[in-house]
């Protein structure tokens, strides 16, 4: 019998804090798609509409607005449609991931941080 086992180690202490991206989302939630988060290519582009990307999150999940941001920001350079699937049930990783972001970081990271880099 083989058995493996798998150690939970974060590359660096930012990868449970997590940093937002100035900006706001542009796409939609499509309901249809069991959550998917949509982001359509420019009306204007018809090169690349035979085309899709399909984006996957890192561990905090649709939540954190940073992965429809750059959905929406590859839609526009790529000129093609960007999914984003949500497999995580709309949350993150884990309850416990989710529970040690909260407790070892003093910014709401679902809430955009004031910085010298937004215009907010």
């Amino acid at each position: 019998m083989i058995r493996a086992t798998y150690v939970f180690d974060m590359s660096c202490p930012d990868c449970t804090k997590g940093d937002v991206l100035p900006g706001e989302p542009t796409g939609s939630i499509n309901t249809e798609f069991q959550g998917a988060y949509f982001s359509p290519a420019p009306e204007s582009s018809s090169a690349n509409k035979r085309y899709t990307v399909l984006l996957l999150t890192d561990a905090f999940g649709l939540p954190l607005k940073n992965c429809k941001i750059m959905a929406d920001e590859m839609a526009k350079r790529l000129e093609c449609d960007v999914w984003i699937p949500d497999y995580f049930n709309g949350g993150c990783l884990s309850s416990l991931l989710w529970a040690v972001t909260m407790l070892t970081s003093n910014v709401d990271i679902f809430k955009e941080k004031q910085s010298s880099h937004s215009t907010l």
